[in-house]
């Protein structure tokens, strides 16, 4: 048995760890999943918060919009909108925007906008780290890693409650306080780090149309949903006519079986991935057969999204061609997201300079160097049959494809199919060549549409903050 001076030892040791304890916390954490994120749909209100972008006293209305599939994990994630509001008496209604994607996984990623045309759409990336749908949401997000990418210096942390927190009992405001110290126990982090929201007065601040852009975020999320559910066929495939440049279009049927989700092939370098190139083969339909196509990559800056990835490179890029074979009409496209090292892509796309809504993107490269990439997503999943009923295959090439020997086109070929092959693939069979004409001057670019420039200066500040 333990003597009295043994266990007041022990106590005075446990008591020096309390006080030598300091709030630390991790750049990333792991969210909890298994759950479906619909479950969140409804309102919610700010019970307490450290540090973000939310309003205070704020009531949050969430919405999503459809179940979906990640085209390149496969994993189940909800696309969802939020609207984010003040609800008291004694302030001015703000409201804030939020569109993205809630996972299983627990990972909340998307961006955040105010009521504004104006106001900045900037990426927020959080993971759950507690929920229970009926009483209780906890989030975790890190703005900026500390210089060592291992610790936080501008961590957020949400607590949500069902209830107006004004009208929490005592207990019920105990329950969730012991909840919330649980989830931060290991970092030294309790509720008396974290501010509880004072709500006054109920207030008068109601629900608003989203603004413009922010509309255009949830009609691509839409869009997307529309254009990659699940179907039980496999998908069909058309051989076209020969325009003296190869086949174009869609590949001719083949054994080919390409795959709901194809893996990246390893980490690649992602700052080869700026500048111009040229399309060389590309398997996208239904969208027309651009000529003449090109794609300028630039880099923004280091990771926006430390959470998620602390490698990534933010990058945005504009793709630039004539509308389709016969057409003068010159399309440009604009894409602004996040490659990580580990080769996935995933962003913002704006099919054209037309009004069109901004539709969630994500694919993984197959290879980068200097001279070439290759990247593969699927457009619509076929969980039924494994095989991908909407296959996205592109292969972007430095060199002008008007000036490419023989031998060039050959070795360009042999590298696509060393990633093809295990899917019964090949580039010659299954993956068009691109037309590109000389009678045809080269389309320029263009200043982003509005939104997506909105996209672009979020973004950067984001960055300029890192």
């Amino acid at each position: 048995m333990l003597s009295t001076f043994a266990i007041l030892g022990f106590a005075a040791i446990i008591e020096n760890s309390r006080q030598q304890c300091s709030p630390s916390l991790p750049t990333v954490l792991t969210g909890i999943g298994g759950d479906t994120p619909k479950q969140a749909d409804g309102v919610w209100y700010v019970y307490r918060k450290m540090g973000g972008s939310y309003s205070s006293a704020a009531q949050i209305q969430i919405t999503s919009v459809a179940p979906y599939f990640d085209p390149v994990t496969s994993e189940p994630v909800q696309l969802q909108w939020w609207e984010i509001f003040q609800d008291t008496a004694a302030t001015s209604c703000i409201h804030q925007f939020w569109t993205g994607a809630y996972s299983t996984a627990g990972k909340q990623i998307g961006d955040l906008g105010g009521s504004d045309d104006s106001y900045i759409m900037r990426p927020t990336d959080y993971v759950v780290l507690y929920h229970n749908y009926q009483n209780l949401l906890i989030s975790y997000g890190c703005a900026k890693s500390q210089a060592d990418s291992v610790h936080c210096s501008t961590p957020t942390i949400i607590a949500q409650t069902r209830k107006r927190p004004d009208q929490l009992s005592a207990s019920e405001m105990d329950n969730f306080d012991n909840l919330i110290n649980s989830a931060f126990s290991a970092y030294c982090v309790t509720v008396q780090n974290i501010p509880k929201e004072t709500y006054g007065p109920k207030g008068t601040c109601t629900s608003i149309d989203p603004p413009f852009c922010v509309a255009q975020d949830i009609q691509g999320m839409k869009n997307t949903i529309v254009n990659s559910s699940n179907s039980s066929a496999t998908a069909t495939t058309t051989s076209v006519p020969n325009y003296g440049y190869g086949s174009y279009g869609v590949a001719a049927p083949s054994g080919c079986k390409w795959p709901n989700s194809m893996p990246s092939q390893g980490k690649v370098d992602i700052s080869l991935i700026t500048g111009k190139f040229y399309l060389y083969r590309r398997l996208f339909a239904p969208e027309g057969m651009p000529v003449n196509q090109y794609a300028v990559w630039s880099d923004l800056g280091a990771s926006a999204t430390p959470l998620i990835n602390a490698t990534a490179r933010t990058k945005w890029c504009e793709y630039v061609n004539y509308a389709d074979v016969g057409s003068s009409q010159c399309v440009n496209g604009f894409f602004v997201g996040q490659i990580q090292e580990t080769g996935f892509l995933s962003g913002l796309i704006i099919p054209t300079t037309r009004p069109g809504a901004l539709q969630p993107f994500s694919t993984v490269f197959q290879y980068v160097d200097a001279y070439q990439q290759i990247f593969y997503g699927c457009g619509a999943q076929n969980l039924q049959t494994g095989i991908c009923d909407a296959p996205v295959l592109v292969h972007l090439i430095a060199k002008n494809p008007l000036q490419l020997t023989q031998a060039e086109k050959d070795a360009y070929d042999a590298q696509e199919n060393v990633y093809l092959s295990k899917y019964g693939c090949s580039a010659g069979k299954d993956v068009p060549l691109t037309l590109h004409s000389a009678d045809l001057a080269p389309c320029p670019q263009v200043p982003p549409t509005d939104c997506m420039q909105n996209h672009i200066t979020g973004y950067k500040q984001v960055l300029a903050g890192m």
